[in-house]
């Protein structure tokens, strides 16, 4: 082998050596960067999931306290429509006592309302034609302990029941209507007090 052969023999290999050795180099690197973007790639999956879950544990308790809140709603509205329905139920059942029962309520509202003056006692047609023949005594009677008197007017007034008394042209609506009305929430309380007790 010549001279010149030997040498292109000796570069011939140092090429062959360099190549392998940046082939390795090149191989290796890669599996870094492959294993590097596999680790990188589990930790963002894992992060991704763990966000995801959250946002599932999240989402599954505020649908929860969503349900909890609109049962909540749905009860309330119940409690309440039974209480309105007891009201209306206390109010038929005034206006269904017997005749001497009723005026027995409307002796005591006279009591409650009457003033120390003169005045005048409305009813209804129906009750100014059932009502007993001692009432308009009665009645005045009861407005003498505060200090007035009032007779019976035979004008009727348009109210399904309860009485209207009235003081030189002034009126104290004392129907049933008004003073429920008028005493709505206080009733409303108790009857929740009653019907739902603390608990309930």
């Amino acid at each position: 082998m010549t001279g010149l052969e030997k040498i292109i023999e000796q570069i011939k290999n140092e090429s062959e050596e360099t190549a392998k050795s940046i082939r390795l180099s090149a191989e290796a690197e890669a599996k870094t960067i492959t294993g590097k973007a596999q680790i990188d790639a589990a930790e963002f999956l894992g992060a991704a999931s763990e966000k995801i879950q959250k946002q599932a544990q999240d989402l599954k308790a505020r649908s929860k306290s969503a349900a909890v809140l609109q049962e909540r709603r749905i009860l309330l509205n119940e409690k309440l429509q039974i209480i309105e329905e007891t009201v209306e139920d206390s109010k038929k059942d005034l206006l269904n006592l017997p005749t001497e029962e009723y005026f027995k309520v409307l002796l005591r509202i006279v009591a409650k309302y009457a003033l120390p003056e003169k005045g005048e006692i409305f009813l209804n047609s129906k009750d100014l034609q059932r009502m007993p023949q001692d009432f308009a005594e009665k009645a005045d009677a009861q407005a003498k302990k505060a200090g007035g008197s009032l007779k019976l007017s035979p004008e009727a007034k348009l109210i399904s029941g309860g009485l209207i008394l009235s003081y030189g042209g002034i009126e104290e609506n004392c129907s049933f209507e008004a003073l429920f009305d008028a005493q709505k929430e206080q009733m409303q309380d108790k009857a929740a007090t009653l019907l739902f007790p603390e608990g309930d």
